[in-house]
């Protein structure tokens, strides 16, 4: 029997063979076929996203004017950030001039001791609006992939509308001074994730019907709106200040009215950007993820009250999800690249939103104390500010941005040297110009250097979410900003209360000494800058999603002029047995 059985070669597959020692690399090739298949749909996929776009613009194109494009999201961002700019001043000379007189001894106003109320109460609300905007930023931008959106732009004029109100109650003279309500009237503005979330939401409308090469002008021109209606609306609520001969309650009903005309023009007017399949592609996306914590959450083993709580938990996590897409994974070669970048551009721009957007509340209040600035001077600084950066979009970025591309190659999947001299150019302009505030005059002068500097770092924004969503997948485009706006609240959440409190324990003894926490910010942005590499080998990044289809039509199309020498194995397992014949 044992001669018998030797006599039959091993590799030679039979009934029994078949049964108990199943040819492995049989299936190791269906395996390969099942990657391969499923490497294709990835493709796919990524043909969808271009489909969508372009089907959308097609759809779309006996609209006119009201077909999505940046000009319509141009004039709703403005609109709507000009109800926000109008009141700035006024909020804070009113709220000022109230603490004043709630902690006045004898009529007599102790700035000072007014400035640290003042900057106690910013402190409060920026540690609320960190907290629910972070909360919500991500979300806010998974929800605008799955519903669109619009939906999102009408939510966020609702809050804006509500904020304004509050506000404006807060900081008449019938309503007594209530540190507690100040705090919570200027917190509800974070129900819509605050400002960094009207901009991501218009970032991923402007990504939606624009191709990926012209993205960055899109956003650049969608920044400028943002910029010059900041800018605009503190210029016509001092100009109305004035008019009314120091009525500072008269731009609150300029945003009243700009939020009801916001209302009214996205419900009717504007069109969804995002197509129709790729809002139940997310939703299909969401569903299956949401089935994924609930499985995890549904474990038969664990008490009820143990499962409820996992599943909120989950769900409490799932709102940080987005943070996922800005953590790739390794490419097709195995390289971390992609990776690294992305994590330093995040970090360049949380350190940049530190050394800008988090110094503003406590520079504005220097202002007032050191410059005794009122609230058409606070108006017109902003306006310097803000118009500034809006001109530096609208004119200098261009010009500078098609000279430099006629010295420097552009690359489509990587970080190229026209976004790194951008980057470098805006963060060393912002160091300066700390360094031009620190340094201090007794006439202001420096301010104004300061605002100069300042404006120049206006493409810095534009040029980093451009420049991420190059390494990022493009059918979640709304998840990548809206994690974007999350890190930044995150940030919000933390530097502007760091630097507030400085401000408040320093504005007796040294109140230039906050400036110290932004200016070591924009030098440590800039450093990271030197540590980005140019990748200009394309295979090198490749996402598994990014597989050619035309590389695998290739492949098809030799596979079937030529025939396929398979492994000995693996055909001899998939024939029929000898036994059969």
């Amino acid at each position: 029997m044992a001669e018998t059985s030797s006599d039959i070669p091993i590799s030679e597959p039979n009934e029994v063979t078949a049964l108990l020692a199943p040819d492995l690399e049989g299936v190791e090739a269906v395996v390969e076929r099942l990657g391969e298949s499923l490497l294709g749909e990835a493709a796919a996929e990524e043909a969808d996203e271009v489909r969508w776009l372009r089907q959308v613009r097609a759809e779309n194109s006996h609209l006119g004017w009201r077909k999505p494009g940046v000009g319509i999201l141009c004039f709703v961002l403005g609109l709507i950030t000009l109800t926000h700019s109008i009141i700035l001043s006024p909020t804070i000379v009113l709220s000022l001039n109230k603490v004043c007189r709630a902690k006045g001894v004898d009529g007599a106003c102790d700035m000072s001791s007014a400035q640290a109320e003042f900057s106690d109460i910013q402190t409060g609300i920026a540690i609320i609006c960190g907290i629910v905007g972070t909360l919500l930023a991500g979300k806010l931008g998974e929800l605008s992939d799955r519903f669109g959106r619009k939906p999102i732009l009408i939510y966020i004029g609702m809050v804006r509308l509500l904020t304004c109100s509050a506000i404006f109650c807060t900081v008449i003279p019938q309503t007594p001074y209530s540190k507690t309500l100040m705090i919570f009237a200027n917190s509800l503005e974070s129900l819509h994730g605050g400002i960094l979330v009207i901009v991501a939401t218009g970032n991923s409308y402007a990504a939606d019907c624009t191709e990926a090469h012209n993205r960055t002008l899109a956003i650049s021109m969608l920044m400028s709106t943002f910029y010059g209606a900041m800018g605009l609306g503190p210029l016509i609520g001092s100009s109305l200040v004035k008019i009314f001969k120091g009525n500072s309650f008269v731009p609150f009903f300029l945003a009243f009215g700009g939020s009801i005309v916001y209302l009214i023009f996205v419900s009717f007017v504007l069109t969804e950007s995002r197509h129709g399949d790729a809002l139940k592609h997310s939703q299909n996306h969401f569903l299956h993820r949401k089935r994924s914590i609930s499985s995890i959450a549904s474990n038969g083993s664990s008490s009820y009250l143990n499962n409820r709580g996992k599943y909120h938990l989950l769900q409490f996590l799932d709102l940080l999800s987005p943070l996922k897409k800005l953590w790739l994974p390794p490419s097709v070669h195995g390289s971390f690249v992609g990776r690294y970048t992305v994590v330093a551009l995040v970090s360049m721009d949380v350190l940049f939103i530190a050394s800008t957007t988090a110094a503003a509340a406590p520079i504005l209040m220097y202002g007032t104390f050191r410059y005794h600035w009122d609230s058409v001077d606070l108006g017109y600084f902003i306006t310097l500010l803000c118009l500034g950066r809006a001109f530096v979009l609208l004119l200098i970025a261009p010009l500078s941005l098609s000279w430099l591309k006629k010295y420097y190659p552009t690359l489509k999947n990587s970080i190229d040297a026209v976004d790194m001299i951008s980057l470098r150019v805006a963060m060393g302009a912002v160091v300066l110009s700390f360094l031009a505030a620190v340094r201090g005059d007794s006439k202001g002068y420096s301010m104004i250097i300061y605002a100069m500097m300042q404006n120049l770092s206006a493409l810095f924004s534009p040029t980093v979410q451009s420049t991420v969503a190059k390494y990022c997948s493009q059918s979640s485009v709304g998840e990548v900003f809206g994690a974007m706006a999350l890190i930044r609240s995150l940030a919000m959440l933390v530097f502007p209360v760091l630097i507030l409190q400085i401000y408040g324990h320093t504005v007796n003894k040294q109140p230039r000494a906050f400036l110290l926490v932004p200016l070591c910010s924009a030098l440590i942005a800039l450093a990271i800058s030197f540590t980005i590499k140019i990748v200009t080998d394309s295979e090198l990044l490749r996402r598994p999603s990014q597989v050619s289809i035309k590389g695998s039509s290739d492949r098809s199309d030799v596979s079937s002029s030529q025939p396929v020498e398979r492994r000995a194995s693996t055909s001899k397992s998939l024939r029929v047995p000898p036994s059969r014949n």
